[in-house]
């Protein structure tokens, strides 16, 4: 059944869009292949369709191939000797001499085998650590096999460091898999770096066991030479004896050779890499080998993330919230709504403090190098992608919570900025009188089960982040995609998808514009507003909108007034605005003082309908009587560049359109691009287009415009 389209919001506006996004039965794709599968079969028009699905095996495939063989052989040293198969035995294991003393290291290794199976996320970096592991096995093996149970046994302190190497990244990665996928989202670079960490600990075993295996040679070279001195002490005088002695100490036996050692996976290795023979088969340009460490982990973080892309993009493409929950595996036992709620909120606070990277930064795709992480055109759609997803998760969670009793607690003194690094095990500024024996949320905990437009949720989010407009200069924020008309004083939140400023009520008059629900809350003290009337034509003055002619007759009879053309690389966002006045409070001090002074029995008052920090005190508003909205979502080309005409009618019949889009001319693609627009009527009156608003942040007590 097709997805029924989304209406354009409240306000007169003419809005045209592409065709509808396809709809997908989304079952549970909480795994990456599910997630993979849910996305080859649903892609809304904002993700262009990727080609179709080879049967060749992915690079990934090959590789857990490639590993599982190294496992396999590395774990024949338990064959014989543990009593049991670990995993299928293969020729390749049936050739390497069991040894006793590595069976425990096998054993953990075999342990990790079956977690990294199991990974969900950073699955690259994962496997290329349990690679390692498996060479390193694989190389003491043929090491102790050559030298003897000897050096086994001077390498035992060796060993047991090696094994808690290994035992550490075991626990890692069940951890891993036992982790909701919220958790491992948010905590997605902590995990990076626990990665790197681990992958570091087997660079200092190898340095270890490098080192170990000179001094082995060293002091069986040592015991050869006392023997001979002694055989020779039973034939020389004792005079000799002294003489001896001091040749041995003027002339110190040296140590063994690389070339000599029969150990050359295990020495002379860089402090911080290994030797090339311990890592897969990506060449390297320099031949050196921390170059190729460092290659192999670039390619494997890309990877990942890609992978986690897929895994966001299928959650932003669910029908419904039951089946994003289902995605992202809220609520659970680790993560309670109230827990997961502030970590989002803080994490989008994040994304918010981050610019989102201009356009057309990026060098082109087929000449730019491997590079994490991603820069221009590639990093603003990785941030576009986080805010929307954290934004959709944030959605579900409050329409979970809508009917349980969950409040997060504002900050006090004593807990204010400090708080920001807690415990997921602890939830002190949170009270949840529900979750407290129980967690988990009942089925029946999601009663909105609304249908979701991905298209409508991308478009309204891609215009509030990337929107180019000429107000740049006046202290206007925030973006409409459903302007209305917005008055000063006005406290409420961003309805989303539709991008509406919706109204609570007004701190002028609390009690009067909120139908008495707030009677109780003073008045804002009179501050005085400044009104600006702005420039016609504002338009002109952006980088990619311009005037190009005035007053022509088109094909249709209708005159045109004046035409701007748009011209901009990659997805991009646009207002054209006419007739416009800003009007805004002179000062914020009284308005900060309020707002603090009154947000909690705001929050009591609407609780749960909203987080503290989704409301918004207007300060600031940029009204205008014609405006023009404009989206382009791009092609499969995120570099192609876009070229669209905005026609003004000239004297409009009332109702009538204030102007439209027209494309230019361009060559054919196989992906047209996908635009979407909005357009005031004449005579609609003034409409907000822009404001400027104080918000609060988590964990802080003071409100800020920023």
């Amino acid at each position: 059944m097709p997805r029924r389209a989304s209406s354009p919001g409240p306000g007169p506006s003419n809005l045209s869009r592409a065709s509808s996004p396809p709809t997908t039965p989304n079952s549970e794709p909480i795994s990456l292949g599910d997630a993979d599968d849910t996305l080859s079969r649903s892609r809304h028009s904002w993700i262009h369709r990727s080609p179709p699905r080879s049967t060749t095996p992915s690079r990934f495939d090959v590789e857990l191939e490639r590993t599982r063989i190294k496992v396999t052989k590395a774990l024949g040293s338990i064959v014989q000797v543990a009593g049991d198969q670990v995993l299928p035995i293969a020729a390749e294991a049936l050739s390497v001499v069991p040894i006793p003393a590595l069976a425990p290291a096998a054993k953990i290794l075999d342990s990790i085998w079956k977690s990294v199976n199991a990974v969900q996320t950073n699955r690259s970096a994962c496997l290329r650590l349990t690679d390692r592991c498996a060479n390193l096995l694989l190389a003491i093996q043929d090491k102790v096999a050559r030298s003897g149970d000897a050096v086994a046994r001077e390498l035992e302190a060796h060993l047991k460091t090696l094994e808690q190497s290994f035992s550490d990244i075991d626990d890692f990665f069940k951890e891993q898999v036992e982790l909701p996928f919220m958790y491992r989202w948010i905590k997605r670079d902590e995990i990076h770096e626990s990665i790197t960490r681990h992958n570091q600990s087997v660079n200092d075993c190898i340095m270890l066991f490098s080192l170990g295996v000179n001094l082995s040679h060293m002091a069986a070279s040592l015991q050869m030479q006392q023997s001979m001195h002694a055989h020779q002490l039973e034939l020389v005088t004792p005079a000799q004896v002294s003489m001896l002695l001091a040749q041995d100490e003027t002339n110190p036996p040296s140590p063994i050779s690389e070339a000599d050692s029969e150990a050359p996976h295990l020495t002379n290795f860089p402090p911080a890499g290994t030797p090339q023979t311990l890592h897969g088969d990506i060449p390297s340009p320099s031949g050196k080998p921390y170059e190729i460490q460092q290659f192999e982990d670039d390619a494997d973080s890309a990877n990942d993330a890609d992978d986690l892309r897929r895994v966001l993009r299928s959650a932003l493409d669910a029908p419904d919230n039951r089946t994003v929950t289902r995605i992202l595996q809220i609520p659970s036992a680790d993560m309670s709504v109230p827990a997961m709620t502030k970590a989002l909120l803080q994490e989008l606070e994040r994304e918010q403090q981050q610019p989102v990277p201009p356009a057309g930064s990026s060098p082109s795709p087929r000449t730019r190098t491997l590079t994490w992480p991603v820069d221009g055109i590639p990093a603003r759609q990785v941030a576009l992608l986080n805010r929307q997803f954290v934004e959709v998760a944030l959605e579900v969670l409050k329409r979970m919570s809508a009917h349980t009793d969950i409040r997060i607690q504002p900050p006090s003194s004593n807990n204010s900025s400090r708080s920001a690094h807690w415990s997921w095990g602890t939830e002190t500024a949170i009270t949840t009188p529900l979750l407290t024996d129980n967690p988990l949320l009942p089925e029946s905990s999601i009663p909105d089960d609304r249908p979701i437009d991905p298209l409508q949720a991308a478009t309204e989010i891609r215009y509030r982040m990337s929107l180019s407009h000429a107000f740049h200069h006046l202290s206007v924020t925030l973006p409409l995609w459903t302007p209305t008309l917005v008055e000063l004083g006005a406290v409420g939140y961003l309805a989303k998808p539709a991008g509406a400023f919706q109204t609570l009520f007004n701190c002028r008059d609390p009690g009067g514009t909120s139908n008495g629900r707030l009677s109780d809350i003073p008045r804002l003290p009179s501050v005085s507003t400044v009104i600006q009337k702005q420039n016609q034509g504002r338009g002109l003055h952006t980088r990619s909108v311009r005037l190009v002619d005035k007053f022509k007759l088109n094909q249709s009879t209708l005159v045109i007034k004046r035409t701007y053309a748009i011209s901009a690389l990659g997805e991009t966002a646009h207002l054209i605005a006419e007739k416009d006045e800003y009007e805004y409070f002179e000062h914020h001090d009284v308005l900060k003082k309020w707002f603090r002074g009154n947000v909690q029995a705001i929050v009591d008052a609407y609780h749960p309908e909203f987080l503290r920090e989704e409301l918004f005190l207007v300060v600031g508003t940029l009204n205008v009587r014609d405006h023009a909205l404009f989206v382009n979502h791009g092609s499969a080309d995120p570099e192609e560049s876009f070229e669209t005409q905005f026609h003004v009618i000239s004297s409009p019949r009332p109702g009538q359109a204030w102007g439209y889009f027209k494309p230019f001319p361009k060559e054919e693609t196989h992906e047209a691009s996908q635009t979407i627009c909005k357009v005031s009527n004449s005579g609609s009156g003034l409409n907000t287009v822009l404001l400027s608003r104080l918000r609060f942040r988590p964990d802080e007590l003071e409100p800020t415009a920023h």
